[in-house]
């Protein structure tokens, strides 16, 4: 059984967009079966990184189409994106210098952080973009 399901609760009903959520949880789940296997740290760098590089690219996406289509919340909303990754930076950083020992607790962060995300404010902006014809 996976660390995190996907489970249409958390579609926004924007198939790109749900395609990129639903790549997010697999990379958390790849992160997640790492620890559990107890992989060496580099192999957990690559994961962290990885998560890094494809949420950078899944915000982008967001904020693009938020400010395409003038979205009132979208200082808000990357504002969030900010902080996570930032958050998610200071893990690989803390990682790669020895100062963090990787353990479930930051999979749970970050499988939480991204779960409340899609259900709260992703879910507030999809109205709107799906009226404008985003799919």
């Amino acid at each position: 059984m996976a660390f995190m399901e996907w489970d249409e609760k958390y579609s926004v009903n924007i198939p790109s967009i749900d395609e990129q959520h639903k790549k997010l949880i697999d990379l958390i789940n790849r992160f997640y079966d790492s620890i559990k296997e107890k992989d060496r740290k580099e192999r957990l760098l690559e994961l962290v990184s990885g998560l890094k590089d494809y949420t950078v690219y899944h915000f982008k996406t967001e904020e693009d189409l938020m400010q395409k289509y003038n979205l009132t919340d979208y200082g808000l909303h990357k504002s969030e994106h900010d902080s996570f990754i930032a958050k998610v930076d200071d893990i690989y950083q803390r990682l790669n210098s020895g100062r963090l020992v990787i353990s479930v607790e930051v999979t749970n962060f970050i499988k939480d952080w991204l779960g409340k995300h899609i259900l709260g404010t992703d879910k507030a902006y999809s109205k709107h973009l799906i009226e404008k014809g985003v799919q």
